[in-house]
């Protein structure tokens, strides 16, 4: 089933809309309401990742969200405080923020689409806040990951080598090692990145959060994407996977193969056509 994103646009019904998250700040979202709804009671909830991870994704994010709505399923994005067009400091932000924003995501959604079934959709460090979010809710009926981050600390350490990287490539020599830049963030509460900024808020309140303790409990319909140059599982996503499946969890696993360059904001929109065929296939699946 191809998508025709040129026709989504006007199957749907596209509400902006601003909301209060828990600390009544201004948050902003769309609202995508399916004309002819398969099942009624779903309704899609999409996590963005964080920083520029946002901004190379929010163009599939709200591509997919078009093409669920054309096919029955409504759905809602957001941006969380401190992104986007949503009021907040980023340098304020902390993974429980994140969290509680997706909470108020998610009864914004409910109360639209009349529904009782979320469906978590988590785009890379999405996938976090999406499975802690879930584990304090009794209506997730599914949730999907895409390239999803396993584990904070491996995904901030991984932010400071790029990094390093850029400054290797462009033939400077870097004045720092990963472990420098940790205590300069514990010593000043920031350190710069590429074209952004780590905060200590965010980076203490996040580097132990784990995805597959987050999902210890769940045993509901589950779709993986991974999206790497790789056609084989990484060790994470395959361990992830058997999990679920030995826990009783219903998986798709889905492999794109390709590398989207996903801090890089020189990099125009990542989207992928197969990524949201595959989701909107598996969003079928459980209708």
């Amino acid at each position: 089933m191809a998508t025709d994103s040129s026709q989504d646009f006007f199957k749907c019904f596209e509400q902006p809309l601003w909301f209060e998250g828990p600390t009544r700040t201004p948050l902003y979202g769309v609202f995508y309401r399916a004309k002819d709804r398969v099942r009624r009671e779903l309704v899609g909830i999409f996590c963005h990742s964080i920083g520029l991870d946002q901004l190379v994704t929010s163009r599939i994010e709200v591509l997919a969200a078009r093409a669920l709505a054309a096919r029955g399923f409504s759905s809602f994005s957001y941006h969380a405080r401190g992104h986007g067009d949503s009021a907040g400091n980023f340098a304020d932000v902390t993974f429980d923020s994140l969290v509680e924003d997706a909470l108020s995501a998610a009864e914004q959604a409910r109360r639209l689409a009349e529904g009782s079934g979320i469906v978590w959709i988590g785009t890379r460090f999405g996938g976090l806040i999406a499975a802690a979010a879930m584990g304090q809710r009794q209506d997730t009926a599914g949730l999907a990951l895409w390239e999803p981050v396993h584990r904070g600390a491996d995904y901030f350490r991984a932010l400071m080598r790029r990094r390093l990287f850029l400054e290797v490539a462009n033939e400077r020599r870097p004045n720092a090692t990963v472990a420098n830049m940790v205590e300069r963030l514990a010593r000043d509460g920031e350190i710069p990145l590429i074209a952004e900024w780590l905060h200590r808020p965010l980076y203490q309140s996040a580097m132990n959060v784990d995805l597959a303790e987050n999902l210890k409990q769940w045993r509901g319909p589950t779709m993986l994407a991974q999206i790497q140059s790789r056609k084989t599982w990484s060790a994470d996503n395959a361990a992830l996977i058997e999990s679920l499946r030995n826990a009783g969890a219903l998986v798709a696993a889905v492999t794109i193969v390709d590398q989207p360059s996903w801090e890089n904001p020189s990099e125009p929109w990542w989207t992928s056509p197969q990524l949201i065929e595959k989701t909107v296939e598996w969003f079928h699946g459980m209708a």
